[in-house]
C-alpha cells in the first residue's frame, strides 16, 4: 500500500480499498494475474471469467491489474454481458512465447459513469503503467477526484536503464496528479523495502514536515530495488500503508525454494497523516 501524506477528504477509508461516495461505496481490487491471454484453441478465458466472477460476488467496482501479457493498448467492453469496460496498455509485438508486461484498470458498470465524468480521461506512461481520473461526489455531496494508476516495476533481471526509465515513467504520472485529486494506486513494485522497528523509515514530507514511508510490520530484508523504491515513495510524499498493519503472512512469492515478499499494492493516498498513521 501506499498513501500521501496530505489532508484526507472525510469519505476517504483508511486501507485503499474504497472510497464513500453519496450513493454507495467505491470498491477497488489489485492482482498481479500473470495473464489474461485467450486460450488459442476455444478462445475461453478461465481466469478473465474467475476475476469478473470475483468482482460480482464482492461487489468490487474498479480493479487494477498488473502482468496480463497481453499486446496493444485498447478499451474493450467484457463480461457475460459487456457490463466490464477494460482499459489497457501493453506491447504493441510480442518478444517471448509466454507474454509480457501488461496492466489494465477494469470498471464495472457502476462506475464508467464516473469516468465519463472525467471526460474518459485515461493516460498511458510507457508501457508499464496506466492511469485514469474519475470524478464523482464524497458523502457529504463535494466533489471527489480520483486518480486511478496500475503498474507493474521491471525485476531485478531487469537492467538499470530499464529500472530508470520506469522511474522516470512514475515520476511523470505523479507530477500529473492534480492538487485536488486523491490518488489510488494498484503497483506491483516487484522491491522488498523491509520495515523499521518505529514506523518513520525514510524522509516524508514537505517544508521540514516529517512521516513515516514503512511500518514495523514485513519481512526483515531490503533489496537494492526496495531502496530505489524507498526513494521514489520518500519523493512523492507516499508511504506503504500495508507495513503499519501486521498480516498473517508477508510472502506473497516463491523462488528458487525460498519465499520472498513484493510489496505489491500502492493503495488509497492521502490518509496516512489524517489517520494518525503518520
Amino acid at each position: 500500500m501506499l498513501a500521501r501524506a496530505q489532508q484526507t477528504p472525510a469519505c476517504a477509508a483508511p486501507t485503499g480499498r474504497s472510497v464513500q461516495r453519496c450513493e454507495s461505496t467505491i470498491r477497488f481490487t489489485f492482482q498481479n494475474v500473470r495473464s489474461l491471454i485467450h486460450h488459442t484453441t476455444d478462445g475461453s478465458n478461465a481466469k478473465q471469467d474467475e476475476l469478473f466472477a470475483h468482482m460480482h460476488t464482492y461487489k468490487i467496482n474498479i480493479a487494477l491489474l498488473a502482468e496480463t501479457w497481453r499486446l496493444g493498448s485498447e478499451d474493450l467492453k467484457a463480461g457475460l454481458q459487456g457490463e466490464f469496460l477494460m482499459q489497457h496498455r501493453g506491447l504493441s509485438t510480442q518478444t517471448c512465447d509466454r507474454g509480457q508486461i501488461g496492466v489494465a484498470i477494469v470498471l464495472d458498470t457502476d462506475v464508467q459513469h464516473v469516468f465519463e465524468q472525467a471526460d474518459s480521461w485515461k493516460k498511458a506512461y510507457g508501457n508499464r503503467i496506466l492511469a485514469a481520473r474519475l470524478r464523482t461526489k464524497d458523502a457529504k455531496g463535494k466533489p471527489l477526484r480520483l486518480f486511478v494508476v496500475v503498474g507493474y516495476a521491471p525485476t531485478l533481471q531487469h537492467t538499470q536503464e530499464e529500472r530508470e526509465e520506469f522511474q522516470q515513467s512514475f515520476d511523470d504520472c505523479m507530477t500529473e496528479i492534480g492538487k485536488d485529486e486523491i490518488p489510488v494506486i494498484g503497483l506491483d513494485a516487484n522491491a522488498q523495502l523491509v520495515t523499521t522497528a518505529n514506523g518513520t523509515a525514510g524522509r516524508l514530507g514537505e517544508g521540514g514536515r516529517k512521516g513515516g514511508v514503512l511500518g514495523r510490520w514485513g519481512l526483515k530484508k531490503r533489496t537494492s530495488y526496495g531502496q530505489d523504491f524507498l526513494d521514489i515513495c520518500s519523493s512523492h510524499l507516499l508511504c506503504t500503508p500495508l507495513t503499519w498493519f501486521q498480516h498473517k503472512n508477508y510472502q506473497t512469492w516463491k523462488t528458487a525454494g525460498k519465499w520472498q515478499k513484493c510489496n505489491l499494492v500502492s493503495g488509497m493516498a492521502s490518509v496516512a497523516s489524517d489517520m494518525g498513521w503518520l
